[in-house]
């Protein structure tokens, strides 16, 4: 029989070894070169996202600030309505009254045609007091900004002189842990059993809404009213954070995890906010209340209906709805989502 032929030997190589030394030593550096541009574009991106996102919150915050400065306004206009709104002529869009600091001056106040000035008094009276009440958590978000500012331009700062690879990986792990970044997702199937048994635990295995804040808190919602009250009730911890939306609208209720001894921070609070709000009949409203407490403080008395409650100690939030904090809610969906 025929005998195959051997294997023919590698071709010799057509370069010295010293040749294919630069050689791969110059394609090394190019692919890192690559790498590192790559890198240096994501940690851009998410620099430049993260910038204007802070601006258009600076914006909102200067916005409720002037608001807060119209404080006195608002109640001497009320005050000025009830004392000579009554003698406006019918139909009237102002009246002009006399200037209650200068008595030289006249001042001239807007009426709403149609509507009572009682009415209109009470709503200046109300408004002023919802602004004097947000006042301290505004001066909180103002300071968190201008921190949050300084954080921004401290990273733009290291993006700017880092030239090698392990200088940007730095910055990329910061940035993850300042939620201006998401690590990258790696398909580890082995932990998905444990971490939906332990959220199994928390939620006592009821299907409630699972999500998680930026900060990485558990926030909770309810589907049915029935669920609500286990929700409120059952799984939710005398620590937790309860939440509902405000002005009697229909709603989810929604509990935040918080650790024992422990407070959520305010971006927690908005995240949680924000979700009663769009599991609610008031989810299309661009600004809206919500009203928040100690789970510990919310009861069921006897003879009220699936789904309602009573609470006391409770704080008011007024929170506007940012279409880029709620989709990274949703996204976040978690268990039963």
């Amino acid at each position: 029989p025929a005998r195959r032929n051997a294997p023919a030997d590698d071709p010799p190589s057509r370069f010295e070894t010293p040749v294919l030394a630069a050689i791969d030593a110059f394609f090394t550096s190019a692919d890192q070169d690559e790498e590192r541009q790559a890198l240096q574009r994501r940690l851009s991106l998410a620099l430049d996202r993260a910038t204007r996102k802070l601006a258009d919150k600076i914006d909102g915050l200067a916005r409720q600030q002037t608001e807060i400065a119209r404080i006195d306004e608002l109640r001497s206009h009320a005050d000025l309505l009830l004392a000579y709104g009554f003698s406006a002529a019918p139909g009237a869009e102002s009246i002009t009254v006399p200037d209650p600091n200068d008595p030289e001056a006249e001042l001239i106040v807007p009426l709403q045609p149609g509507k009572p000035v009682q009415v209109q008094a009470d709503k200046l009276y109300q408004r002023a007091r919802k602004l004097e009440q947000g006042q301290a958590m505004a001066a909180q978000r103002r300071q968190e900004a201008e921190s949050e500012r300084d954080a921004l331009v401290q990273f733009s700062a290291r993006l700017a002189s880092a030239t090698e690879i392990p200088d940007l990986e730095e910055l990329f792990t910061d940035l993850v842990s300042r939620g201006l970044m998401r690590a990258a997702k790696r398909a580890d199937q082995s932990t998905q059993p444990a971490r939906s048994k332990q959220l199994d635990k928390i939620t006592k295995g009821h299907k409630v809404r699972c999500f998680t804040s930026e900060t990485g808190d558990l926030i909770m919602v309810g589907r049915t009213n029935q669920q609500n009250d286990r929700l409120s009730l059952a799984i939710a911890r005398g620590n937790d954070y309860w939440l509902h939306v405000g002005r009697g609208y229909a709603g989810s209720h929604v509990v935040v995890r918080i650790p024992k001894e422990k407070t959520p921070s305010l971006e927690t609070l908005l995240d949680a906010g924000t979700l009663a709000i769009h599991f609610s009949k008031a989810r299309n409203a661009e600004r809206c209340e919500v009203i928040y407490t100690r789970a510990k403080n919310v009861r069921k008395p006897k003879g009220l209906p699936p789904g309602k409650v009573t609470t006391t100690d409770t704080r008011t939030l007024q929170i506007d709805m940012e279409p880029g904090r709620l989709k990274r809610l949703l996204d976040s969906a978690i268990g039963a989502e």
